[in-house]
């Protein structure tokens, strides 16, 4: 009994190591994003998301400047910092929406692998390759203004309703709308004036609302579709490697990969919803000719 116990403690002290080393490649990290006045749960979801992937390319930074990979290309801080957006891929863990203090919050849990050399060989692709950095510096863009384009509408809308008229982007302030006495008979639509007549007064345009956001989802992978119902996690991820990301609700574990949702239930997998039917992992879903679709 002493000898099995002895092998398993020397066992134990080889793997765990070993364990460690596996994963000490990967960051983690927890972001609360506070739902404002006139933010919506899209917006939260939006900003909650810019903060945790600023948080993981800032724990990555310290990493990478003491890499001997990004040393010994020369790469400084002001480099790599403002590529590390592009470059790491930060997956959403977990998010639930909750109370925080008097106000309302969403919580979002993240990871990324950091793999120095792999972003070494990356910057330097951006440094040669004018096609790639230009890719990467459109991406970068489009990720600095996920925050500035809701903080631009909701500026609007808190100048708005305070009466404050905000400057056209040529700098010329936009004319304050004259309210029209209100007409004694409803609008009839009508041909043109005549000529020499004066057309009647136009009723001022409606606001243009602001575009949607819209995040491109990328396809499925093929061999998501070889899965069988009844698999379990591990037959999945052999199948078709590690999901984007989790979110869980009771018994029932949904697992992303781009367009599609994968659904398991105790444990096992069980079918599949389109990006078009996911609202969240907490929702009825309907099986048999519902959203949920079988492999």
């Amino acid at each position: 009994m002493k000898k099995a116990f002895l092998l398993l403690a020397a066992v134990l002290c080889l793997a765990l190591p070993a364990a460690a080393q596996a994963d000490e490649s990967a960051l983690y990290a927890n972001h609360t994003q506070v739902m404002g006045q006139y933010d919506t749960k899209a917006d939260v979801r939006v900003l909650c998301y810019v903060g945790l992937v600023r948080d993981i390319c800032a724990r990555a930074l310290d990493v990478l400047l003491k890499s001997p990979e990004l040393a010994s290309m020369g790469a400084a801080r002001d480099e790599i910092a403002p590529h590390l957006p592009f470059l790491l891929r930060v997956e959403v863990m977990d998010e639930a929406f909750g109370i925080h203090g008097d106000d309302v919050a969403l919580a979002m849990t993240g990871r990324a692998e950091v793999n120095p050399a792999e972003i070494a060989a990356s910057l330097a692709r951006i440094r040669t390759d004018a096609a790639y950095g230009s890719e990467a510096a459109a991406q970068e863009a489009r990720f600095a203004r996920l925050e500035s384009d809701i903080r631009e509408r909701q500026a609007a809308l808190a100048a708005g309703a305070a009466g404050i008229v905000i400057p056209r982007a040529g700098g010329a302030a936009a004319p304050a709308q004259q309210a029209l006495p209100a007409p004694s008979a409803p609008a009839v639509a009508s041909s043109p004036a005549p000529a020499g007549k004066p057309a009647g007064t136009a009723p001022p345009a409606a606001p243009e609302l602001p575009a949607k956001v819209v995040f491109p989802v990328a396809e499925a992978p093929a061999a998501l579709f070889s899965l069988r119902s009844g698999m379990s996690y591990k037959d999945m991820i052999q199948v078709v490697g590690a999901p984007a990301q989790r979110a869980g609700c009771a018994e029932k574990v949904f697992y992303n990969y781009g367009n599609v949702w994968v659904y398991f239930k105790d444990g096992k997998l069980v079918g599949y919803l389109g990006m078009d039917d996911w609202k969240g992992p907490c929702e009825k879903y309907v099986p048999f000719l519902g959203e949920i679709k079988y492999f």
